[in-house]
């Protein structure tokens, strides 16, 4: 699990990968689904997630950006999110061919950063 108190730009530029951020990806205007490239740290394997029934979900990414839409490593600005719409565009597997995935919800969020959770 990573401490995302622990994370800053000096952590994305380190670890960090280029993924693509799609804004509400279900929307036919013409501006929509056209996104942008960011930075993140994915988390392909994070600890056991549990759904609000109590299960366990499979197939969890955890996401983590920065808390900005502009700046040195963009991210997504906590107020554009839109949960269930928004998609990024990533490896699920490293070396895989990138895929889209839904972002589902926000697990954590402070000033500097995100994380979201990915299916």
């Amino acid at each position: 699990m990573i401490d995302v108190a622990a994370l800053n730009p000096a952590f994305l530029k380190a670890w960090g990968e280029d993924i693509h951020y799609v804004p509400d990806a279900e929307a036919t205007s013409t501006t929509a689904g056209l996104g942008r490239a960011i930075k993140a740290v994915v988390d392909r394997n994070p600890a056991v997630v549990l759904g609000e029934s109590g299960r366990e979900l499979k197939g969890v990414l955890l996401v983590y950006v920065a808390n900005a839409a502009t700046g040195d490593y963009p991210g997504i600005l906590g107020s554009e999110l839109n949960c269930g719409r928004d998609v990024l565009v990533l490896e699920k597997v490293i070396g895989d061919p990138a895929s889209r995935v839904r972002i589902s919800r926000v697990v954590n969020q402070d000033v500097g950063m995100l994380a979201l959770e990915c299916r």
